[in-house]
């Protein structure tokens, strides 16, 4: 999905959030972590064309036009998400990481439907099985 559309859906489920809750911290953990889980996409930018300064339009290109031969994205993982999320049933921990946890799954699940990737690309052991090659995970 597009930087565009996950800010869409980060400002809609953080004002809905927002609105249940009235809770100003809730919906800012929220609207963060949906947005900040890209960050591996700079990890992968990096380790492909070394590090130097990219703008978010040229790292947006470098995703979308796939000139990325090989994508790790080291956070967009079903098996991070399922740790997270037992974690917080094991632990119990501060609502925050629930609202938090929350926005990662709301991102994961919006890539899921709108990039087109074959349906287990989201799983780590399978990009990893696919030598994260990107012709391996993606069908367009």
């Amino acid at each position: 999905m597009k930087p565009i559309g996950h800010l869409a859906i980060s400002v809609i489920g953080s004002s809905i959030i927002f609105g249940i809750s009235k809770n100003l911290d809730n919906a800012a953990v929220f609207f963060i972590s949906n947005i900040l889980i890209d960050i591996d996409h700079i990890f992968d930018y990096f380790r492909s064309e070394g590090i130097s300064f990219v703008s978010l339009r040229q790292l947006n290109n470098w995703c979308y036009d796939r000139k990325n031969k090989r994508l790790v994205l080291i956070f967009h993982s079903y098996e991070l998400l399922f740790i997270f999320w037992t974690a917080i049933i094991i632990f119990k921990p501060n609502p925050l990481w629930i609202w938090s946890v929350l926005g990662f799954t709301v991102h994961l699940i919006s890539d899921q439907f709108f990039n087109p990737v074959f349906a287990p690309s989201y799983f780590f052991v399978y990009r990893y099985k696919k030598k994260f090659r990107t012709e391996n995970l993606f069908y367009r």
